[in-house]
């Protein structure tokens, strides 16, 4: 299989977030790969008990296979030194191979070898690792006949090479571990190589010197950056810790300002391709990553990413397009290291709890340099939200902390809503002194804090179970919970509140987000999903997107959501629901990690508090706009029903000002789903639909209030209809 990815070029006020890694195109060979090499506008590619391939790439979105170079038994590597393969053949021997015609191959000469395990082709020289312990240096003055010119003895062979200059950079394998350093040799001499520093890395199984610094893969380490050999010895510069339970690297290449690294989550079967943007060595970015199934080799050449895989189902060769070059459009808050749920906003001043027991106070006036300007305590701290001058700071098992913020910069502390019956605190949502809960196992909790030092409990409703999240707005609350789902509640009186509908299969609702008349939800297990709030007590599910990354935050402005995950390497995607049918991922920002909370400022950059990073400003789409303008049919909908109410059957009318397509949905007041007529292109004027009180199996609907929900043009609405038996 092939894919290709494509990167985006930023601009300065906002950002396309074009997907840095993309699968644009596939192929398949009937076996597995063992070797894979890129030369110009062609890839050769060993299939096992097949031969060489040559594919033409010419085309990254159509890739050809061109020719094949048959080679008998079982080919185990493959590398190359210009317009020459080499093929390390059954542990015995190398191929030489001429591919100056990559059209027709021709053996050029073989390479006698005992006990070869790796060859290596840098600098004009074959290196070939023998089991047991010895290099063997050949020069490659004439590629077709290599000269030996030196033997480097080591404890075993060699698991990892490369030549910076005059110096040769190699680690050495030791069974399934390897030696805890590389070796570093003074090579002015191949003939005599002299080992003159070490450099300290546990368990490498790939590396690459370039521009005075040395890149590693360390299996279960991550990637370490340190400066190549100097004689006062090499020290590490930075290091990029396993981002991610179970992530292993293998091996690691460089291109242009990225490295890409081949990765697993610890099946063996299950490898990526991971890019990481190292413009900045002291401050290396994860840009995104393709998974590229059981890999067992790879090429890199610009922005193309060849890898062979073992042949599982046919999948034999996937071809990955990294970015060419991606600036990092964020802006971390020095010393802010987040763990927060909500961020409490006024204007450009934020409040965010801190995993260490505080609320900092960030002003962005420049998204480019936001400024952590005060902090004050909070215990446990986990989510806060505004109201007026007042903040409340959710802080789980210690209840809800109240503060003045008429001065945002130096708050007062008002007073403490204490925690009842082992109920932590999840979220917090207020309007004024009403303050709303979501509570552990106590469901969800609704307290008068008028008077701040004194406050009231007015209700509590623990049929929701465990609440893990809240969104306010106007006198409906909508309540992500843990026995109901997606749940809304009527507040008008908070003294009396009232389950109006629920959605049991939301369930594991992480966020919630309201937007142009929907409400937006993150669930950990499905990913986004997006309701119909034209009833606002009845939310009606118009579409979904699996993402399936664990979902834990949202939030949204004119048709533009973003969407953060748990998972580091998803980081963060922005969708385009103008359609709210039909959402589409538009592109995504992998370098701000596991994200725990998002949030919009007026102006469109995005606020994103990040488990790796802390509180980070994104640049904002380019996509995003301040209306959907020229959307069609602007004209509200205008749903009628007639009789109603109604026995047998009702005919539901609505009015078009030009052609749509038009779709109508039944719902009954818990938001499931009826009936379902997709009506194809309907012509302007009066329109209608007869409904005969039966769902879509034919069966006879009980009495009761349901809900007809017209979609035409990127428009809905929603009316209310009475069935009488």
């Amino acid at each position: 299989m092939i894919v290709l990815a494509v990167a985006s070029s930023p601009a300065i006020e906002c950002e396309s977030y074009d997907t840095a890694v993309t699968m644009v195109a596939t192929m398949d060979l009937e076996r597995g790969t063992a070797g894979v090499v890129i030369n110009g506008d062609y890839a050769f590619v060993i299939e096992t008990y097949t031969g060489v391939n040559t594919i033409d790439i010419s085309d990254p979105s159509s890739p050809r296979l061109v020719a094949t170079y048959p080679l008998t038994d079982d080919p185990r590597r493959l590398v190359q030194h210009g317009d020459v393969l080499f093929v390390l053949y059954d542990y015995e021997y190398i191929r030489i191979i001429d591919a100056s015609n990559p059209l027709a191959l021709e053996t050029a000469g073989t390479i006698h070898l005992d006990n070869l395990m790796r060859i290596y082709t840098e600098g004009g020289f074959l290196f070939a690792g023998l089991r047991g312990g010895s290099l063997v240096i050949l020069d490659l003055g004439d590629p077709t006949s290599p000269v030996t010119v030196g033997t480097l003895p080591l404890p075993d062979y060699v698991q990892a090479l490369a030549l910076d200059g005059s110096h040769l950079y190699l680690s050495v394998a030791d069974g399934y571990d390897s030696e805890p350093f590389i070796r570093v040799y003074d090579f002015s001499d191949p003939s005599a190589p002299i080992q003159v520093a070490t450099v300290l890395a546990r368990q490498v199984r790939g590396f690459v010197v370039e521009d005075g610094l040395v890149y590693i893969a360390n299996l279960h380490d991550g990637l370490t950056i340190v400066p190549a050999w100097h004689p006062g010895g090499p020290s590490v510069l930075t290091r990029i810790s396993q981002l991610d339970w179970g992530q292993r690297f293998f091996d690691v290449r460089k291109s242009g300002d990225h490295l890409i690294a081949r990765v697993d989550d610890g099946s063996s079967y299950n490898y990526s391709a991971l890019v990481i943007d190292v413009s900045d060595p002291l401050h290396p970015w994860h840009v995104g990553q393709v998974e590229t199934g059981w890999t067992l080799s790879f090429a890199v050449q610009g922005e193309l990413i060849l890898t062979g895989q073992a042949g599982n189902d046919n999948i034999a060769l996937t071809v990955v397009r990294a970015p060419g070059h991606l600036a990092t459009p964020i802006a971390a808050a020095e010393g802010a290291t987040h763990y927060a749920k909500r961020l409490g906003i006024v204007g450009t001043t934020l409040f965010a709890p801190a995993a260490s027991s505080r609320v900092d106070v960030v002003v962005v006036n420049d998204p480019a340099r936001p400024n952590v300007v005060a902090s004050f305590p909070a215990p446990a701290a986990r989510a806060a939200t505004v109201s007026g001058d007042r903040l409340y700071v959710a802080c789980a098992t210690n209840g809800v902390e109240i503060y003045d913020i008429a001065v945002p910069w130096s708050p007062q502390h008002l007073g403490h809503i204490p925690n009842v019956d082992s109920g932590a605190v999840y979220d917090v949502a207020a309007a004024g002194s009403t303050v709303y809960l979501a509570c552990h196992y106590r469901g969800l909790r609704i307290v008068d804090a008028s008077d701040p030092m004194l406050p009231s409990d007015l209700a509590t409703i623990g049929t929701l179970g465990t609440v893990y999240g809240l969104e306010l707005s106007g006198n409906c609350l909508y309540v992500a919970s843990e026995h109901q789902g997606l749940a809304a509640v009527d507040v008008s009186d908070p003294s009396a509140p009232v389950i109006v509908s629920s959605d049991p299969v939301c369930h594991e609702t992480a966020d919630l987000t309201i937007a142009d008349g929907h409400l937006l939800v993150a669930d950990r297990y499905v990913g986004l999903r997006i309701y119909d709030l034209a009833d606002p007590t009845v939310p009606i599910l118009t579409g979904e997107l699996d993402f399936t990354g664990q979902e834990t935050c949202v939030t949204a402005r004119h048709g533009a959501a973003y969407v953060g995950a748990s998972s580091w390497r998803y980081g963060m995607r922005i969708v385009d629901y103008t359609n709210p049918a039909e959402p589409v991922e538009i592109g995504c920002l992998a370098a701000t990690g596991a994200a725990t909370d998002l949030q919009l400022l007026d102006d469109g950059h995005v606020v994103v508090v990040s488990a790796q990073h802390g509180l980070m400003v994104a640049a904002p789409w380019c996509g995003t706009v301040t209306a959907v303008e020229g959307a069609p049919n602007s004209v509200p909908l205008d749903v009628r029903m007639s009789p109603n109410p109604f026995n047998p059957q009702t005919t539901i009318a609505w009015d078009l000002s030009e052609p749509a397509n038009v779709v109508v949905g039944i719902y009954d007041l818990r938001g499931r789903l009826i009936i379902k007529k997709n009506l194809g292109r309907v012509d302007p004027g009066n329109a209608r639909m007869v409904w005969d009180g039966c769902d879509r199996l034919g069966r006879a609907m009980s009495a009761g209030i349901y809900l007809a929900r017209v979609s035409a043009g990127g428009r809905s609405a929603i009316g209310r209809m009475t069935l009488i038996r």
